[in-house]
């Protein structure tokens, strides 16, 4: 409370990602910004700087200036006024007992801290507890920093990314790596063969950080990171260079700010600590990127997510949670909560979506509205959880109107905020788009399937279907039968279905395609029970599967 423009901000629940959604001015930037500053004062606390020293409340003045950071609207009626953070830490089983050991008092597993700082910069730290137990804490409040501290890793990226934000998160792996040696009879007794002892640390390092940024930078052909010789003893944060070389060798001080923006987030994927918490702040992850990196690198921070708490501001619909509503933090009118559904979202964004997708929260990409009608009810037949799913538009199919659609479709529905699953032809044009939708980093190769049938290398979703389904139609309508060797090869349906028209003498173009198409999916509505020709129908069952464990993830089942 009291921080910028946030009066009063209620509790926000913080899962592993969570996702500050908002229009512009509005208080993210303050609410990420209040997270680092309150984490940055349990640090220095943490480190026993001294309070009563000039030098020891200096140095806070770079973490809080009460003239900017306490709301200017009520600096003239309380020039007294403090800002109060409260941060709830969850800690293990395991650090519990260990709690109890370091600072020498029980906890329930929940470790509340309120921090509290005014105009003279001297910060009061209090264990928010129950009863008796909560004062007796807060007299070990620097044991009770030095827990957290020792045990948590914090991290924050602005927006703007300098190239000083990228070496501090480089800093703290060099450190994390060269921890190890501390303790070494060789780099204590030699100080002469310390560089030899960290020369393959740093190399595993620029190999770790090369593999990284090459998803985001092609071009780039190697990193190196070097300590300076004469501090290889005490390193310090200024002793770090990373040269990046794309073509021109050069320090990433030098470089542009796109490959500076996407270094201090890439490296961040091999920065996660090897014990304790991790935690990352990190504000408009799609400053400076190309479109096309947006969605290698929101993959990117899902990953990160499964080992560290993420918290992201962000006016991009693609980095919003479309699966969990409430992991998004709706901000405006400097107020913060949880959203209840993805549509809240889509609001606060301004994004707008079809009448058929306001409510998914999964889409289905086919090639065409045929598909749908003949998948819809065979899912539908197959499996409870999809029926459900589908009935209650929680999921919804939306055709692409033709395969060289796939990636301005892709990136259409997830700016809806919808998660996409993509079922395609299984022939030449559709595998091309496939790959060239990965490649751009708008689908995973999870989130993508084709109309395989077992013995045919080129398929469609008709030669998952049995012929019975439609041969009576085929006779009636056509005059065409089927037990004719033209059907009966391994090319796809579109291909045996031509040749059979044409051996009959019977008219076969684009049209009666189409017309043919529908008229079979009509009949796979009525009669789904039926309708799968069960040796060539891997495709679709592996659909089934596919979307049934999406749904089971999702209701933690």
């Amino acid at each position: 409370s009291k921080y910028r423009s946030i009066t009063n901000a209620h509790q926000l629940p913080l899962s592993n990602l969570t996702i500050l959604v908002g229009p512009n001015n509005e208080g993210k930037s303050n609410l990420l910004s209040a997270l680092t500053t309150a984490m940055r004062l349990i640090g220095m606390h943490a480190k026993s700087v001294g309070l009563e020293r000039a030098g020891g409340l200096a140095r806070y003045r770079d973490i809080y200036e009460w003239e900017t950071d306490f709301p200017i609207s009520l600096q003239d009626k309380t020039p007294n006024g403090q800002t109060k953070f409260i941060l709830e830490f969850d800690l293990t089983e395991s650090e519990v007992s260990e709690f109890r050991s370091e600072v020498g008092s029980k906890l329930n597993g929940v470790l509340p801290i309120e921090i509290r700082i005014g105009a003279a910069r001297r910060p009061e730290f209090k264990v928010v507890k129950k009863g008796p137990g909560g004062a007796a804490l807060t007299k070990k409040s620097k044991l009770v920093a030095r827990f957290l501290g020792s045990r948590s890793d914090f991290s924050y990226i602005p927006a703007i990314r300098p190239a000083a934000a990228t070496s501090d998160v480089v800093s703290r792996m060099v450190r994390r790596k060269l921890s190890s040696l501390q303790n070494n009879e060789d780099y204590i007794a030699a100080v002469e063969k310390i560089g030899e002892l960290q020369k393959p640390l740093l190399d595993e390092l620029a190999s770790d950080l090369e593999s990284t940024l090459k998803l985001f930078l092609p071009d780039v052909n190697s990193v190196e990171v070097s300590v300076a010789e004469r501090n290889r003893n005490y390193y310090t944060r200024s002793d770090v260079d990373v040269l990046i070389d794309d073509g021109s060798l050069t320090t990433l001080e030098r470089k542009g700010d796109g490959i500076k923006s996407l270094a201090a987030i890439s490296i961040l994927y091999g920065a996660v600590p090897e014990d304790g918490a991790s935690i990352l702040a990190l504000e408009e992850p799609e400053s400076h990127l190309h479109p096309s990196a947006i969605g290698r690198l929101r993959e990117i921070i899902e990953k990160l997510s499964c080992n560290t708490q993420v918290v992201v501001t962000t006016h991009n619909p693609l980095f919003a949670d479309r699966l969990n509503p409430e992991r998004n933090i709706l901000v405006r009118g400097n107020k913060a909560v949880p959203a209840k559904s993805i549509n809240e979202v889509r609001k606060i964004l301004g994004v707008r979506a079809s009448d058929n997708l306001l409510n998914a929260r999964y889409v289905i990409l086919v090639e065409g509205g045929t598909d749908i009608t003949g998948l819809s009810a065979l899912l539908a037949h197959r499996s409870s959880k999809i029926s459900g799913a589908l009935q209650s538009h929680d999921m919804a199919f939306k055709e692409i109107r033709g395969v060289k659609n796939l990636l301005s479709r892709l990136s259409s529905v997830q700016n809806a905020l919808c998660s996409t699953h993509v079922f395609l032809d299984n022939d030449e044009p559709a595998r091309e788009r496939a790959n060239a939708a990965i490649s751009e980093g708008l689908i995973a190769h999870i989130d993508i399937q084709f109309a395989n049938c077992k013995g045919m290398k080129d398929s469609e979703l008709e030669d998952s279907y049995s012929p019975d389904l439609y041969r009576a139609l085929l006779a009636d309508q056509y005059g065409v039968k089927l037990d004719v060797s033209e059907f009966r090869n391994s090319s796809r349906w579109s291909d045996r279905m031509r040749k059979t028209f044409q051996a009959s003498g019977r008219l076969w173009n684009a049209a009666t395609k189409t017309k043919l198409k529908g008229q079979i999916s009509d009949l796979v509505k009525q009669h789904p029970e039926g309708a799968l020709l069960e040796q060539k129908c891997d495709g679709v069952l592996s659909l089934v599967h596919a979307l049934e464990e999406k749904l089971r993830k999702d209701q933690g089942d």
